[in-house]
């Protein structure tokens, strides 16, 4: 559900093509890249067990609707910190969103009437674990990733103001210590079904809105491969994860030389920041 093993292969992908004096800087596991490039995610799962309540904030949804100037904002607030924990999550932020920025309009474009856009996420989850070796449906994402799960403070440090610049949102701390709670429910409990789905169905009963939420949780081993073919005259779908490839790396280039060459020009240029906007 909502990519999360394919956003944590991209972001791999992605750092195996960063500066080595840069990557080895920092310290990391697969659970911190499981956890970093599914940040953008962690607020949908913020109230999804919960029956009555709903997220005011829509923390998930302005993630994807304002995030170049949330992302600008953190960036600048790193300027003057030097500090390669948050500029490993920075990377995490901007390769995630890339990746989603190309993929969402093909799979929109190409998937079935039927099929929504989770449906074809938990799919292709499915797909590139399987390939490696990894049966989703009998591997729950705890199994595979089972210190992903913090909300860490230098993260919450690099954010906070961001996030009330950008959505007038003050109450980071807390909303993000509920969003990993319910997200580590999801991953320990609810990503492969292990004689959980009937409970989970009889509890949905209670509530539409919980049955809307819950209905994807699940990996199922069901592929609809059309949707990895050529379409057309567009890319096939690993031609595209290349070029979200490319242009993550020029922008990680240009958030490097901002922050370590003090040079804002390709970083202005490549974020589309004002001229007018003080960085």
């Amino acid at each position: 559900m909502k990519a999360c093993i394919i956003n944590y292969y991209f972001f791999k992908d992605i750092l195996k093509n960063v500066k080595e004096s840069i990557t080895e800087e920092f310290e990391y596991d697969d659970s911190l890249i499981f956890n970093f490039s599914n940040f953008l995610t962690i607020p949908y799962f913020t109230y999804c067990y919960s029956v009555f309540k709903k997220d005011k904030y829509n923390l998930y949804e302005k993630f994807n609707q304002q995030f170049d100037e949330f992302f600008i904002e953190c960036v600048i607030s790193l300027y003057d910190k030097n500090d390669y924990k948050r500029l490993f999550f920075l990377y995490a932020l901007i390769s995630t969103k890339t990746f989603h920025d190309y993929l969402e309009p093909y799979i929109l474009k190409y998937k079935e009437p039927q099929e929504s856009l989770d449906d074809v996420y938990n799919m292709l989850d499915y797909y590139y674990a399987y390939q490696d070796g990894i049966d989703v449906t009998k591997t729950s994402l705890y199994e595979m990733f089972n210190n992903a799960y913090s909300y860490y403070d230098y993260v919450d440090d690099l954010i906070h103001n961001p996030l009330v610049k950008t959505y007038h949102f003050i109450a980071s701390r807390e909303y993000f210590i509920r969003a990993y709670k319910s997200f580590y429910t999801y991953c320990r409990f609810d990503s492969c079904n292990k004689n959980r789905g009937l409970f989970r169905n009889l509890g949905d009963l209670f509530s539409k809105k919980r049955r809307q939420n819950r209905k994807l949780f699940f990996y199922k081993s069901k592929l609809n491969t059309s949707i990895l073919d050529r379409r057309g005259k567009d890319d096939n779908i690993n031609a595209l994860i290349h070029k979200a490839k490319v242009d993550t790396l020029s922008k990680i280039d240009a958030i490097n030389d901002y922050l370590f060459a003090k040079n804002e020009k390709t970083f202005r240029k490549k974020f589309n920041i004002q001229e007018d906007k003080k960085i």
